[in-house]
């Protein structure tokens, strides 16, 4: 392991340890703006979290789709406007 994927793992870590503390708070007190505040916040360093390291599951990697540089049959575009020209009028 990495010293940045310690370093995530232990962040990760301290995460679920302070959304814990915050839940058994919301339990034990009466709902206020500043708890509501502090559970939104626990909820944005999660998604902080997730852009800078990434999320727990590794994304897919893109498609990668070529396209062919040669010319087109011309019939391709028989039916197209101009960009910005419009209809060609015979």
């Amino acid at each position: 392991m990495s010293m940045d994927q310690a370093d995530v793992t232990r962040a990760r870590a301290s995460l679920r340890d302070l959304t814990a503390a915050v839940e058994r708070l919301r339990q034990s007190r009466p709902d206020s703006i500043d708890l509501r505040r502090l559970s939104e916040d626990v909820a944005r360093v999660a998604a902080d979290l997730d852009l800078v390291a990434g999320p727990l599951q590794p994304r897919p990697e893109p498609t990668v789709h070529v396209i062919p540089d040669h010319d087109y049959d011309p019939q391709l575009f028989a039916d197209a406007d101009d960009e910005g020209v419009g209809p060609r009028r015979q």
